[in-house]
């Protein structure tokens, strides 16, 4: 479930909403329990001018507005804890609202492991979005959202896995996404040790088109074999979570967040951890903020700056802020 405030005062919230009765089990490996279900759509009208503590008025009757193609029983992205997940952001200038998440309608490629034909296909970052709400309440018809249309480039059978997609859309009216990547050939993939990227794309014509992808993490990347702890011990990385986020700052800047755990040099040990009943050596994370500067920005890229950062179960590490000039790109 993802909120979102509306221009207007109003309350939209977006969220994954299960079909009843669906097949749901619970995975011994912490992945999350996902049936068959819709990327939906509710308002809750004036919950702006509710006083705390007293209660926020009715919502809407839920919108149902496409269902959440996913041909994985328990994982829409391969060994990855989260699924299901849309995010929201609102156009502080036109009231339009864009929803994004990973969906596999488009996909024709196969199982990234041999033989697997649970996880059949691998998922595209896709998008829909809302009329401008000058007439009122955006998204509270079926019909008023947009079909699902495919951010990032490359064919649907490149074995491209894209998921764990988040928007923000600034003043600038720039509309901003983030989504993890990774190669899930199966000739090379691997659960632990397959590299796992962050990248950026920006649409400055409301969602029509979409620059160029753009790698945020240019010198860290996830290694999947270092993850948080889960009752595995990450032996199925069931930890990979939707761990990233975007923001939008001022006019044409960007920030990227996401959490990792990996090795500094493959196979070295990282500090051990203190999460679960037995400490290991793969459970430290970081969090990590890319900064996407404005395209007028032309000083070449500096590089990381630590600083202290918050990780999980309150711990303290040391992240790194990135910053990242951005070629001028065609959208």
């Amino acid at each position: 479930m993802f909120p979102v405030v509306l221009n207007n005062g109003s309350l939209g919230v977006s969220f994954f909403d299960r079909v009843a009765g669906g097949p749901c089990t619970t995975n011994p490996t912490d992945q999350s329990c996902l049936a068959a279900g819709d990327v939906a759509w509710t308002v809750i009208p004036g919950a702006g001018a509710a006083v705390w503590p007293g209660p926020l008025p009715s919502p809407l009757a839920t919108v149902d507005i496409t269902p959440y193609d996913c041909h994985n029983t328990n994982q829409c992205a391969q060994d990855q804890r989260a699924g299901g997940l849309p995010q929201a952001a609102v156009d502080p200038n036109t009231g339009v609202v864009y929803i994004v998440w990973e969906d596999n309608r488009f996909r024709t490629d196969g199982g990234a492991t041999p033989g697997d034909t649970d996880s059949s296909r691998q998922n595209d970052a896709v998008i829909i979005s809302s009329p401008p709400n000058g007439a009122g309440l955006p998204g509270v018809s079926p019909g008023a959202w947009t079909s699902p249309a495919v951010i990032n480039p490359g064919p649907e059978n490149n074995f491209i896995d894209h998921w764990n997609t988040t928007v923000a859309v600034g003043q600038d009216g720039i509309v901003r996404i983030a989504y993890r990547q990774r190669d899930e050939t199966p000739a090379m993939y691997s659960a632990l040790h397959t590299r796992i990227d962050t990248y950026y794309q920006e649409s400055r014509d409301a969602g029509l088109t979409f620059s160029t992808p753009l790698l945020a993490n240019t010198s860290v990347s996830t290694d999947p074999g270092y993850g948080a702890w889960d009752r595995t011990n990450c032996t199925a990385c069931g930890f990979q979570g939707d761990y990233n986020q975007i923001a939008a700052g001022a006019n044409d800047e960007s920030y990227v967040t996401r959490d990792e755990a990996y090795a500094p040099t493959p196979g070295a040990p990282y500090p051990p951890g203190a999460f679960g009943p037995t400490p290991s050596n793969n459970q430290w994370q970081q969090t990590w903020v890319a900064y996407i500067a404005p395209l007028s920005v032309v000083t070449p890229e500096s590089p990381f700056i630590p600083m202290l950062v918050l990780t999980g179960a309150g711990a303290i590490g040391v992240g790194a802020l990135l910053r990242r000039r951005r070629q001028r790109q065609a959208v």
